[in-house]
């Protein structure tokens, strides 16, 4: 949950109307900002913290002339320590010719970079409502203290190194997650962090996702409660899995019609029913509706 304003900058943006046009669609999000106007001068002369953790939009050109007078060496060293994030446009010929540099950019800023071609969602809905949603999947990934900012893993100690937006950071391992005996059905070098940085996804053998929500993984690192976490893990996986395999078996459905029921593997259904593998509620929602039920129906069946 975001709790704190976020700040931005738009005085790269030289048009009012875009200006006020990105501004409503933070509030349409129902995302608190706070609009910064002295960004780039504390930025470049690396002074005092007004410049941490900004969202900052500019043109390609602007931004590109700004890494030009910081130098490539400074430039990744400051956003290293303000932690901006940058949200650049490509509107006409100037930026476009820079598009190139682009690959160089995200380097030098260590990802934290989005680029939109305006040409692509200029006046259409559909396009629009892409362009919100990706700002707002911006905001939920960079400035969500749960949210995971960068996820390995140690195939040798069946483990995966996590570290969160707020600095928290620290390993779990397979046993933890309670899927160690899942691991050869799992393509561990797919592994990413979703859109929105509330889980990481795997792929399995057979083209699904293994997903683990960021707050399960948040908990597993703290040493304080990690036995308490994980007992109440498996006490919630053990009922949902219970739950579960009485509606299938009350419907007369094995394991394998229900994966060809709701396209999700039947590897993941066993660790499910057995009270290894706890489901987001989007696959229980599939998993429900194969067996024509309703979730709360397939959780409180008897």
């Amino acid at each position: 949950m975001i709790t704190e304003e976020i700040k931005i900058d738009l005085t790269e943006i030289g048009a009012k109307k875009s200006r006020d046009s990105i501004k409503s669609l933070f509030r349409e999000k129902g995302i608190a900002f706070q609009e910064l106007h002295d960004f780039w001068s504390n930025f470049e002369k690396n002074e005092n913290d007004v410049a941490d953790n900004a969202i900052v939009f500019s043109d390609l050109h602007s931004l590109v002339k700004h890494v030009r007078n910081i130098s490539h060496e400074n430039w990744a060293y400051r956003v290293k320590k303000r932690n901006p994030y940058f949200i650049l446009f490509i509107r006409n010929n100037r930026d476009e010719k820079l598009a190139d540099l682009i690959d160089d950019l995200l380097k030098a800023s260590y990802n934290r970079l989005t680029v939109f071609n305006t040409t692509h969602f200029s006046g259409k809905k559909s396009q629009r409502k892409k362009f919100i949603d990706e700002i707002n999947n911006i905001v939920l990934r960079n400035y969500n203290p749960d949210a995971i900012k960068f996820v390995s893993v140690n195939k040798k100690n069946q483990s995966f190194l996590v570290e969160f937006i707020d600095g928290d950071y620290g390993e779990v391992s397979f046993k933890d997650l309670h899927f160690e005996d899942l691991v050869d059905q799992l393509l561990l070098d797919s592994l990413k962090i979703n859109d929105k940085g509330n889980s990481i996804e795997i792929f399995t053998k057979d083209g699904e996702i293994f997903d683990i929500d960021s707050v399960v993984l948040k908990s597993l690192i703290s040493s304080d409660i990690k036995d308490d976490i994980k007992k109440q893990t498996q006490l919630t996986a053990d009922n949902v899995g219970k739950r579960l395999s009485l509606a299938r078996k009350k419907r007369g459905v094995t394991q394998k019609e229900l994966s060809e029921l709701t396209d999700i593997d039947q590897a993941i259904i066993s660790k499910i029913e057995t009270g290894k593998h706890l489901p987001r509620f989007d696959t229980l929602e599939r998993i429900a509706k194969g067996l024509d039920l309703s979730v709360s129906e397939l959780l409180i069946i008897d």
